[in-house]
């Protein structure tokens, strides 16, 4: 079926919400992602960190430097479940994500989606439309919805 996403009011920025369950720190919250085609994977902000009440000496340190627009990074990488829903099912990534380490400089930015999960996706982008959808071409599962189910949907407060 098809993900919708949406255009930030401000900026119009393309967003897609999503619930992120971090299993081994027993963390669940609904993100907003930004979508990123020039981000190789997952990566929370620490806005969304901080949010998320994460405690940075729980992480566990990526054994490889990311390199992003502010430069070379020293992240952390924790293993996590993504799920994005439309009205029918619910797409579920398990991946490694990485979390930014909690700098001054990363706040306000906010979360990215990159090809990690986009590569799977059929995506039409028409912001002169206000069109932002995305059909799933693959998922690590898809579980199906009871009827009448509404998606996540969060505004970007950040735009």
């Amino acid at each position: 079926m098809t993900l919708a996403g949406y255009f930030g009011s401000r900026t119009g920025r393309p967003y897609f919400d999503a619930r992120l369950i971090l299993p081994r720190l027993n963390v669940t919250s609904d993100i907003t992602f930004l979508m990123d085609t020039g981000s190789d994977g997952v990566v929370l902000h620490p806005d969304d960190s901080r949010h998320l009440l994460l405690d940075y000496s729980d992480l566990i340190p990526s054994p490889d430097l990311s390199l992003g627009v502010g430069g070379l990074v020293a992240d952390y990488t924790e293993n996590a479940l993504l799920v994005f829903t439309d009205a029918t099912n619910q797409y579920v990534y398990e991946m490694p994500i990485s979390i930014a380490p909690n700098s001054t400089h990363m706040r306000e930015m906010p979360s990215l989606l990159g090809r990690q999960v986009l590569d799977d996706w059929h995506i039409t982008y028409r912001a002169s439309r206000n069109l932002l959808i995305a059909d799933v071409d693959y998922a690590s599962f898809t579980v199906p919805l009871p009827g009448n189910f509404l998606p996540i949907r969060r505004n970007a407060s950040r735009d």
